[in-house]
């Protein structure tokens, strides 16, 4: 249940111990940020001294120093000089963020962690490891730093391309919250609004089936309570509550809904995305044994009987339509191998298709 992993969350959060890295792992459904800020923010209450940035890896693009910029952004420090590397981050940190007289505690929330494997593993090892550098450039410090990495993502850690060669975290699993979870979790939110919980209940039977972010249900909830409170007054004195103005808020809160006066923009992707998009569909919908045509120079040039024809038409006839699981490292052949056959002038694609993948996968959830 997820009320177990927000707890466990909670009772290594409000302990500093020798854990410096955290991994949550859960479907967006399961609201895994919201709980980490959640805790945090509560600790932040209880401890005046404590502080945390959240810095998303997606919009890094591999690269270190625009982390550590995102870093320090979120922290509010000011900066005079370049700080473009793991180790003079620790000794920045160590010089404006911790000091003899007030013991920081930091702590670094890495959401999207999935986008980190587009970085070297020398670079993320040391990033990891960053807690030790700090007490390493600073030795003559009379007490030892407090800093630690929380890092988020839909996938747990050992299923990370590249990172599951890095040391494993603690690692925490978050299930998407069941009904009654969401009850409870709305009630509280929306009891300061007013909203009595039968009308919390009935909106969330009503649309369960079809969402299950809280987030989202919330936002219902805020919606059916404006129509009813339009059209017949306050919705707490209703004794009968009506399904219509819950499907009309599940449609506006669909992802997929639009008015019909407005027009669908479309989604610009950069090219090497539209290359890897072929390749995957290349690599999805053949069997590995017809990939020589993109390795071997005149594959398709050779002059073919008839009746190989027709038995190259009888196999594309009895071949499933249905994409099926491909290798990564087979798509990425396939990718580089179109790059080669039909180049591009002026733009380079040679370009980390790990982070593109991650790139696609996130414009899929969120289109």
């Amino acid at each position: 249940m997820r009320s177990k992993s927000v707890r466990q969350l909670q009772s290594l959060l409000s302990q500093w111990t020798s854990i410096t890295h955290i991994h949550c792992h859960g479907s967006e459904e399961a609201g895994v940020l919201g709980a980490i800020e959640q805790a945090l923010d509560r600790l932040k209450e209880e401890d005046e001294f404590s502080l945390y940035a959240v810095v998303n890896c997606l919009l890094v693009n591999g690269s270190l120093r625009v982390l550590i910029d995102e870093l320090l952004q979120q922290l509010d420090v000011k900066r005079h000089g370049k700080v473009e590397t793991v180790e003079a981050l620790a000794v920045f940190l160590k010089t404006h963020i911790f000091s003899e007289k007030e013991r920081v505690k930091l702590t670094i929330v890495l959401d999207q962690a999935q986008a980190l494997s587009s970085l070297p593993t020398s670079t993320v090892k040391s990033l990891l490891s960053l807690p030790k550098s700090i007490s390493l450039a600073c030795p003559t410090s009379s007490q030892e730093p407090l800093i630690r990495f929380v890092t988020r993502s839909e996938l747990p850690w050992n299923w990370i391309h590249m990172l599951n060669t890095v040391s494993w975290p603690i690692s925490i699993g978050f299930e998407s919250p069941t009904e009654e979870e969401c009850i409870d979790l709305l009630a509280e939110v929306l009891e300061s609004d007013g909203v009595q919980r039968r009308v919390i209940e009935y909106v969330v039977r009503a649309v369960f089936f079809e969402c299950r972010d809280a987030n989202r249900i919330l936002e219902i909830i805020r919606l059916v309570c404006s129509k009813y409170t339009e059209k017949h007054g306050d919705i707490n004195e209703l004794k009968n509550l009506k399904l219509l103005p819950v499907l009309e808020a599940l449609n506006e809160t669909d992802c997929f809904y639009q008015d019909e006066n407005e027009r669908d923009e479309p989604i610009n992707l950069p090219l090497c995305s539209k290359y890897l998009l072929i390749a995957s569909f290349c690599a999805s919908h053949n069997p590995p044994a017809t990939d020589r045509r993109y390795f071997v120079k005149f594959h398709g040039k050779e002059k073919r009987s008839d009746a190989r024809e027709r038995r190259a038409e009888l196999s594309a006839e009895q071949r499933e339509a249905d994409a099926k699981a491909a290798d990564l490292q087979r798509i990425k052949c396939i990718y580089l191998a179109l790059t080669e056959l039909y180049p591009v002038k002026a733009i380079d694609m040679n370009v980390d298709i790990n982070a593109q993948v991650c790139a696609l996968f996130y414009v899929f959830r969120n289109s």
